[in-house]
């Protein structure tokens, strides 16, 4: 059985493409794709709507609130990663939980 399941708000080092490294974030992981890996989109404050897939969250909406946001925060689905457990930050529980997660994923067409 997996640590953190889809859905769930996480803080992981989520690295850059290129030699650029990469920072501490919160990442919505998307799928399980083992007990080591998960598949993860990146959490980031700038708001990328028109410019990539993905959606843009209040920190003061009730979404905002359930993922643990601290502030409003874009959901980046051009930007998805295979994440190693070893880089979730200290193994903690979740952040939060993106609710009704099942139709984020159809939304997006995310399932196909």
């Amino acid at each position: 059985m997996s640590f953190y399941q889809p859905g769930e708000v996480i803080r992981a080092y989520f690295p850059f493409d290129g030699p650029r490294g990469g920072k501490p974030r919160p990442v919505l992981i998307l799928e399980i794709e083992s007990d080591q890996l998960y598949k993860c989109a990146m959490i980031t404050g700038t708001n990328r709507t028109g410019e990539c897939k993905g959606e843009w969250v209040s920190e003061l909406s009730a979404l905002g609130r359930s993922m643990g946001l601290d502030k409003a925060s874009f959901i980046n689905l051009d930007n998805i990663k295979s994440i190693p457990r070893s880089l979730i930050e200290a193994l903690k529980s979740p952040q939060g939980v993106y609710t009704d997660f099942e139709s984020f994923i159809d939304r997006h067409g995310l399932d196909e």
